[in-house]
């Protein structure tokens, strides 16, 4: 791996953790993990081949963060994977295509999760035209394509971060702060289409409880 890259992931993770930070002081948030990595765990590793038929839980993503969340009535209990891009400009480029992370977004699907949810996170002197160009080409996709996936632009501010969503004004979309992600009322509005398949319940129901145990006992 060189230089650039091992900065990258350095950078990607640190903001993963402050990330997990602000959500476990939310109010929706009921539990929240970084870094899952489901095939790490050879138990876990042995229950999804009996079941799946020897498919490799290798093939699988990690997950970025893992949350257990209530929509803002609290009526509801919700599960969501979410994939984390940090993006940040040097030389004039950015470090990352505007629709980094897809892939990852959508292979986290078949966990049986409720949502899975893509997150690019901005580095703090971004622009709102630089928004527009990166952020913006990317929601405009998922909303053409109706992608399963929820996505979120995020700017970077250490201890918190700011919320950016897609208006229309004048008759085009610009990007508008919302809000901190710590008051952010969290929805989800693109539910995971194969949800209810035999094999996803039961797939979100043994990484469900090896997720509690793992970090029951560390």
């Amino acid at each position: 791996m060189d230089v650039a890259k091992n900065s990258r992931s350095r950078k990607e993770r640190e903001c993963v953790k402050r990330l997990c930070k602000v959500l476990q002081r939310h109010p929706q948030i009921k539990k929240v993990s970084s870094d899952i990595r489901p095939s790490n765990s050879s138990i876990l590793r042995k229950e999804w081949n009996a079941l799946t038929g020897g498919a490799s839980l290798k093939l699988q993503p990690q997950i970025d963060i893992l949350i257990e969340a209530t929509q803002p009535k609290g009526i509801e209990k919700l599960i969501c994977g979410i994939e984390v891009k940090y993006f940040e400009k040097t030389k004039n480029r950015f470090n990352w295509s505007f629709y980094a992370g897809l892939d990852e977004a959508i292979a986290t699907l078949n966990y049986g999760l409720h949502h899975a949810a893509l997150w690019h996170v901005f580095f703090p002197t971004i622009t709102k035209k630089e928004l527009r160009m990166y952020g913006l080409p990317f929601w405009g996709h998922i909303i053409k394509l109706n992608l399963p996936i929820e996505f979120t632009m995020l700017v970077d501010r250490e201890s918190d971060f700011d919320v950016y969503n897609p208006v229309l004004i004048n008759g085009q979309r610009e990007p508008e702060y919302l809000c901190k992600l710590s008051e952010l009322d969290i929805t989800f509005k693109r539910p995971n289409p194969i949800f209810n398949e035999p094999l996803q319940i039961k797939l979100r129901e043994i990484l469900y409880a090896w997720w509690k145990k793992r970090d029951r006992f560390g």
